[in-house]
């Protein structure tokens, strides 16, 4: 899979074909619509606009791409919850630094409802820059599909086994 970062300014920006133009440079390089991933970094910024960005990343899957979600920084649950909903995304991505400040057990709390509503929609759920132990085990308790940070890259390093939940 091509994760492919679409910033919001794009396809606000851009009144219909959304992904038209990506469509084109993709198979130029041997790829198909099917095995990209256009991947949206929800932010506090946007909210306004969010029927305007459901609509444009419609529009993406219309023509065959995957469409993901980066939360950098989580939005009211609320928020976040009500977008995944509404838009079914097939990748849901969440910083687990951002995560990892709050208390251990509102922390995976929190990690389990976020999982359990990517579930609802069939999507698979991603734990991005796992860098210490506390991360990994809230990525281990919380049953993301898929992990990723040095945390790992360190253990590989120590010759140690990665075990990865898929």
């Amino acid at each position: 899979m091509l994760f492919l970062e679409v910033d919001p300014r794009h396809i606000l920006g851009i009144k219909k074909d959304h992904g038209a133009y990506f469509e084109s440079v993709i198979e130029q390089c041997g790829l198909t619509t099917h095995n990209t991933v256009i991947v949206l970094a929800v932010t506090s910024s946007y909210v306004k606009y969010n029927e305007a960005l459901i609509r444009g990343l419609s529009n993406y899957r219309k023509r065959g791409y995957q469409i993901a979600l980066r939360f950098d920084h989580l939005i009211s649950d609320k928020h976040a919850f009500e977008l995944i909903e509404k838009l079914t995304p097939d990748y849901v991505s969440l910083s687990a630094r951002q995560i990892e400040h709050a208390d251990g057990h509102h922390a995976l709390k929190k990690l389990q409802a976020l999982k359990h509503a990517i579930s609802l929609t069939q999507g698979k759920g991603i734990l991005r820059q796992i860098d210490r132990k506390k991360s990994e085990i809230l990525a281990r308790q919380s049953g993301f599909d898929f992990v990723e940070g040095s945390y790992y890259d360190n253990l590989n390093a120590t010759h140690q086994p990665i075990i990865i939940k898929s």
